[in-house]
């Protein structure tokens, strides 16, 4: 934890720049070195600068020397003028200081820089303080001594200021004066719920409650009928202490507890069990925290169904309550439909902390969901909802395909019959639903499946064509019918040239490819597997050096062979006697 007070000194240094610079006030005793501004008008007209010299005295043309030593700044003008008066009459005398004298003074103890320092002579301790660092931690802040000519003049407690702003014991040097931070006295820690946590030091008798002053007071979180003081005890244990107001009484006498050094104190936050709200949370408006009122209801928290979202599940709302006396959790759920509609058993009344937690349906309630496949443009899964047609469902699904077979869908529905599951279908024309026609544009239920089937002897781009290349009489892409066979394709082609070599003929299918490079990937995965368990297993099983060099060479060449094996692809070749 941070100690208080030592970093005001940190930048210390900076607070002396401009102090020449500063007004001079009726009561500055002049002394050796200070320099006075004495102007004359009227008979006698003359600007003097002149310096104090080290008998106190200052030397004026026609009139000789005037002592100044000891007197103060409002009495120097009734002297000088005194001086004056006894050679000239009828003039005026004006006179201010000047450059400022340097004394010395000595600032010795615990501080970052003890040592001789030359300050203003408006200096006070705690300008000669600054200067010097400031105590270092080990200093204390509590009893700062000023001593001159051996005598304690001062002793200074920097807390006035720091924590009051009462500099009225800051008194102004003198030169010779000497300085002295002894070492830090007790010392007491305050953590938790304050405004201010820190290191403080204890000076005389100092009471718990003081302790709190210095850091600010407890915080508005804290708990006032409750602290812990953690201390020493004689040189040998640290003991805890927990001082807590007796049933009745608001908070604790902090007056009557006195701090030792090195305690520690703790101030608790407000038990959070004991917070007078409940809380709103899920699928509402406006969820958050608010007041709780004696005789509070859920009506009250949730006034109408306009102050939940859309699709709540109104049916089951959850509330988590504290229990007393140990605060222990419980659960409970009530209608909020039949407590908004007056439903006095639903309306129950709240306590302190209760949460009430309103669910979206779709997280209480299987989402009810519809399917089409087949001949549409988007296949799959759908949202059902109440009065859902056989065209709404097509309409999401995108349109059908102009290979679906239109006057012949099929709806699948499910229904439950004495327990068990009954599979209902019915043949649906797509252009009377389409059209909306009642008959056929059927309202759907939850988990229906219409199957939109496909133009009899279809085939889709990919499977109508066939490419004939080399030596045919007219080579090209040709359109084929389902069923058709390779005969009468290269009739249709006009047959072979007198060129053509038909034992040598090659034919490639685009599915017979697909499995062929799915089996090759398949070889290469587990050959790679067998290289790397007989490399594992080299260095046991190899007989001498040279055997085992020459497993490594071959299973290093077989690695090689697979990674160009890698850069093959599958021709999708079927064997074809064109001959016969």
């Amino acid at each position: 934890m941070k100690q208080f007070g030592y970093d005001f000194f940190e930048n210390s240094l900076a607070t002396l720049t401009m102090s020449d610079n500063l007004p001079v006030g009726g009561d500055y005793i002049i002394g050796p070195g200070d320099s006075l501004r004495i102007d004359l008008w009227g008979t006698l007209q003359g600007k003097y600068d002149v310096v104090v010299d080290r008998n106190g005295e200052i030397t004026l043309p026609k009139v000789g020397t005037v002592k100044v030593w000891g007197i103060n700044y409002a009495q120097a003008k009734e002297v000088i003028n005194k001086a004056v008066s006894r050679y000239f009459k009828g003039y005026e005398l004006n006179v201010t200081l000047g450059k400022l004298r340097t004394i010395q003074v000595y600032v010795v103890g615990e501080v970052v820089s003890p040592g001789t320092y030359s300050v203003s002579s408006l200096a006070t301790v705690i300008n000669a303080l600054s200067q010097a660092g400031g105590p270092s931690k080990n200093g204390s802040l509590r009893t700062v001594r000023l001593l001159r000519g051996g005598k304690l003049i001062q002793e200074v407690d920097l807390y006035d200021m720091l924590l009051g702003g009462d500099r009225s014991k800051d008194l102004r040097l003198e030169n010779g004066d000497t300085l002295l931070v002894p070492v830090i006295g007790p010392v007491a820690a305050v953590a938790g719920e304050i405004k201010r946590p820190g290191i403080y030091e204890l000076l005389g008798k100092t009471s718990l409650s003081q302790v709190l002053q210095f850091a600010g007071g407890i915080t508005a979180a804290g708990d006032t009928a409750r602290v812990q003081v953690e201390r020493f005890e004689g040189n040998h244990a640290r003991v805890v202490q927990d001082y807590e107001a007796k049933p009745g009484q608001q908070g604790l006498d902090l007056n009557s507890i006195h701090m030792h050094d090195q305690d520690m104190i703790k101030v608790f936050p407000v038990f959070k069990a004991l917070r007078r709200v409940v809380t709103l949370k899920g699928n509402v408006v406006r969820p958050g925290e608010y007041q709780y009122r004696e005789g509070m209801r859920i009506t009250d928290l949730i006034p109408s169904f306009a102050a939940v979202l859309p699709d709540s599940y109104m049916e089951s709302i959850e509330i988590l309550r504290v229990v007393p006396p140990d605060f222990h959790k419980e659960t409970s759920s009530i209608n909020l439909r039949l407590a908004l509609q007056g439903e006095e058993k639903e309306n129950i009344l709240l306590l302190e902390q209760d949460s009430i937690k309103v669910f979206p349906r779709s997280e209480m309630e299987e989402k009810p969901v519809v399917a089409i496949n087949g001949q549409v443009l988007n296949p799959g899964t759908y949202d059902y909802y109440p009065r859902m047609t056989v065209r709404d469902l097509v309409t999401a699904a995108g349109s059908p395909k102009r290979s679906a077979h239109l006057e012949n869908a099929e709806l699948t529905r499910v229904r439950v019959e004495g327990g068990r599951a009954q599979v209902k279908r019915k043949i649906v024309n797509l252009k009377f639903a389409l059209a909306d026609d009642p008959e056929h544009n059927l309202v759907l239920e939850a988990d229906d499946v219409l199957s939109v089937r496909s133009i009899p002897e279809w085939l889709d781009t990919d499977d109508r064509f066939v490419t004939l290349k080399g030596e045919f009489r007219f080579p090209g892409i040709y359109s084929i019918a389902k069923g058709e066979k390779l005969d009468s394709v290269i009739k249709r082609a006009g047959g072979f040239t007198n060129e053509a070599y038909l034992k040598g003929a090659k034919f490639t299918r685009k599915s017979v490819q697909e499995s062929q490079q799915k089996r090759m990937e398949e070889v290469i995965s587990r050959s790679e597997q067998d290289i790397v368990k007989k490399q594992g297993e080299l260095a046991s099983l190899a007989a001498s050096k040279e055997e085992l060099e020459a497993t490594k060479a071959s299973l290093e060449g077989l690695q090689k062979n697979l990674e160009q094996l890698k850069l093959k692809r599958a021709e999708g070749r079927v064997v074809v006697h064109l001959v016969a």
